[in-house]
């Protein structure tokens, strides 16, 4: 089955405007030549306003885009046949001069259809073309049959003119699509790419104050482990340096673990990074730095986990509720953790106060 283009892909067509062009101009011969003795009065006027109607209905009202495209214009170049055989049948049958409109129907099946509907078309404009010469044949006048071939060679070629034209035509909009999808393409791998750079710059760009994230820890193992060569001590002083080690190595195992999610080009459907709001930068608040990450388009990705001992401000907290993001209020119950974060804000806090 032939696949059928989106209504949205489909060019204007102006080929049926054409048709009612042509219609018009033979009416307005057809009245202007209302005293030649071949006319059938009126048929032949309403057949022209038949054929008129026929055609402004098909361009707008009769056949709507919601039948298949082959169908609708073997119906539409049908009737148009049709209708031709009665203008030529009312306007002096074989003497007419108006055979000439048969050109329309043959046209159009050039335009719409592959080689084999515009053979089928043309095939049938000439049998139609031939009906009024039947008695030329059966009395073997070879003047009329003459006729009947100049005619009947006439529309083959204007038939062979259109329709390479129109396959070329054909070609040049399958290739110009082409290119538009392949343009497309381009154009989205380009964006891709241009937002992996802006989230590695950026990612350049936090990488000196997440530095402090994982120096501070370092520090504080390395103080611990010190004060452990430095002689013996009780098994709950021992107990707390190991606790002050293990909570140091988590936070800068999650610091490397969140830059490393963040740097990816993984899509937002991938398990969201996890940020600390109250770990931030020195002189940039927890609600700058993710109006920061949401204007560049990244805030979809995060996890918020709170651990500052209360919720977030209301600016941070209505920022992050109008987007979907998960917050986890985590107080520090742990004695060690909260000494490491209040440790930790009374240096960040000294000069500003920013929003948790």
């Amino acid at each position: 089955m032939r696949r059928q283009e989106p209504a949205c892909e489909r060019p204007f067509d102006p080929y049926r405007l054409d048709g009612v062009g042509f219609v018009v101009v033979m009416a307005a011969v057809v009245f202007l030549g209302r005293e030649n003795p071949n006319f059938f009065y009126p048929q032949i006027l309403w057949v022209f306003a038949a054929l008129l109607l026929f055609n402004l209905l098909t361009i707008s009202l009769l056949l709507p885009g919601d039948l298949g495209g082959t169908r609708r214009m073997a119906l539409s170049v049908g009737a148009n046949l049709g209708l031709m055989s009665a203008v030529v049948e009312f306007s002096g049958g074989r003497e007419s001069y108006l055979w000439i409109a048969y050109l329309l129907p043959v046209f159009h099946g050039c335009v719409f259809f592959a080689w084999r509907g515009s053979v089928a078309v043309t095939a049938a404009a000439v049998v139609l073309l031939a009906l009024p010469y039947t008695a030329y044949f059966q009395a073997r006048l070879w003047g009329g049959l003459v006729e009947l071939l100049v005619k009947a060679l006439t529309i083959l070629l204007a038939a062979a003119v259109m329709g390479r034209i129109a396959r070329q035509e054909r070609l040049s909009r399958s290739r110009l699509s082409a290119e538009q999808r392949k343009i497309q393409r381009e154009r989205e791998a380009a964006r891709v790419q241009l937002q992996h750079m802006d989230r590695l710059a950026t990612l350049g760009t936090l990488t000196a104050s997440v530095a402090h994230e994982i120096n501070s820890p370092l520090a504080s193992i390395l103080g611990h482990a010190q004060l452990a060569l430095r002689g013996p001590f009780s098994e709950k002083e021992a107990r707390d340096a190991l606790c002050k080690i293990e909570v140091g190595v988590l936070r800068g195992k999650s610091t490397i673990q969140n830059m490393l999610s963040f740097s990816r080009r993984s899509a937002s459907t991938r398990r969201p990074a996890l940020f600390v709001t109250d770990l931030r930068m020195p002189g940039l608040s927890a609600l700058e730095f993710f109006r920061t990450l949401e204007d560049k388009g990244m805030l979809r990705d995060l996890r918020v986990l709170v651990v500052s001992g209360s919720p977030p401000g209301s600016a941070l907290k209505s920022l992050l509720d109008s987007r979907g993001l998960r917050q986890l209020h985590k107080p520090c119950d742990i004695k060690v953790l909260e000494d490491e974060v209040s440790s930790l804000l009374g240096k960040t806090q000294g000069g500003r106060k920013g929003p948790h």
